[in-house]
């Protein structure tokens, strides 16, 4: 009879406290709260592998080199003190050459462009070879740009993006100039590279 007692006894106690006579008291306010952190950190983790994923798969895209049209021509410097913001707030200061495919008609004999010779051909692609060039640059972190093998795939998807590029502009000019050869990219060069 005194065990029944005292745990009338207990139960009044905790009916007074406010948890009606349960044994396990849980607040609301911290459950929710629990619940919240773990949808936060769930997110969380969601968010970063998929950034992850993104990052890594982007950069390490198998970027094949086109066929070279012929063999290599002339090569021209169209940026030579270039600089642009890389992703992670740093910076890349650079110069690129490009060099050309060779084409008798494009490019004469001594180069395109001197005295008595034809007009330069690649002056109506100026601002499409240095916009291009330096949007594919700056997509990118500078940890990445940092490795060599890194660099070398950035001049191949440059080769790449240059040419495809140049194809598609030519194939929007009008039917006589769709008649005439284009310059084609065989390789990229930088001359100076250096990220702050």
């Amino acid at each position: 009879m005194a065990a029944n007692l005292k745990k009338e006894e207990r139960k009044a106690e905790r009916a007074a406290k406010g948890d009606g006579g349960q044994r396990f008291s849980i607040d609301l306010k911290w459950l929710f709260a629990a619940l919240g952190l773990a949808l936060i950190v769930f997110s969380s983790v969601i968010i970063g592998v998929k950034v992850s994923v993104d990052h890594f798969t982007q950069h390490d895209r198998i970027v094949e080199r086109e066929k070279p049209a012929s063999l290599p021509g002339p090569i021209v410097q169209i940026i030579n003190d270039g600089i642009v913001n890389l992703k992670g707030g740093r910076y890349c200061r650079f110069a690129c050459s490009l060099q050309f495919a060779a084409d008798k008609e494009l490019f004469p004999e001594g180069g395109g462009g001197s005295e008595g010779k034809k007009a330069n051909p690649l002056v109506q692609y100026e601002a499409l070879l240095k916009d291009t060039t330096m949007a594919t640059i700056s997509k990118h972190e500078a940890s990445w740009l940092l490795d060599p093998e890194n660099k070398e795939k950035l001049k191949l998807q440059l080769q790449v993006v240059l040419n495809n590029h140049l194809k598609e502009m030519h194939e929007l000019a009008g039917e006589e100039a769709k008649k005439k050869p284009f310059p084609q990219i065989f390789k990229v060069y930088f001359t100076s590279f250096v990220i702050s």
